[in-house]
């Protein structure tokens, strides 16, 4: 009898620790990383200056998110003409191309409706410098008089004309 007791308790308190251990393994879930919505998105130049003044010249701009602890993810960068011309690259990397304004935007990947864009300036970008050389050598022409040129005094070139070459 004491033997069949024995059996019984032992029984017992196995099937209480199995039953324990399936409750707490079962009810145990890893934790999941918490994910935070992104509302909003800003887009800013990685320097002070927000023109870029030099012939071909760049300006980085990056996003900052909102809130600061949301997955961004990727955003898609695009830049619209205004009064000047400038192309982006996947990167934010803004170069111009011609004078005037142009509006950069970024658009966040995981929800389209969630951009924003940055105004930026173009100056000193040289497009066709011809023109000015172009008048200055027709009114050369016109006020200039006979002109000697060659490689001695027996052959010479009178009335020469200024030609605008091709570089």
């Amino acid at each position: 009898m004491r033997f069949l007791k024995k059996n019984m308790i032992l029984k017992g308190l196995t099937f209480i620790l199995i039953t324990g251990l399936l409750f707490t393994v079962m009810g145990c879930k890893e934790d999941e990383p918490s994910t935070v919505s992104l509302t909003g998105i800003t887009v800013v130049a990685t320097r002070d200056i927000v023109i870029i003044d030099t012939h071909q010249g760049t300006l980085q701009l990056r996003v900052i998110i909102v809130p600061a602890d949301a997955a961004l993810g990727l955003v898609a960068w695009s830049v619209t003409d205004g009064t000047g011309s400038a192309t982006i690259d996947q990167n934010g990397l803004v170069t111009a191309v011609s004078n005037g304004t142009v509006t950069a935007k970024a658009v966040a990947q995981s929800d389209e409706t969630i951009s924003d864009e940055f105004l930026i300036t173009i100056s000193n970008q040289v497009t066709d410098n011809t023109a000015p050389l172009v008048a200055l050598i027709a009114d050369a022409n016109q006020n200039s008089d006979e002109t000697m040129v060659g490689l001695d005094a027996e052959s010479f070139v009178s009335g020469v004309q200024w030609v605008l070459a091709p570089y």
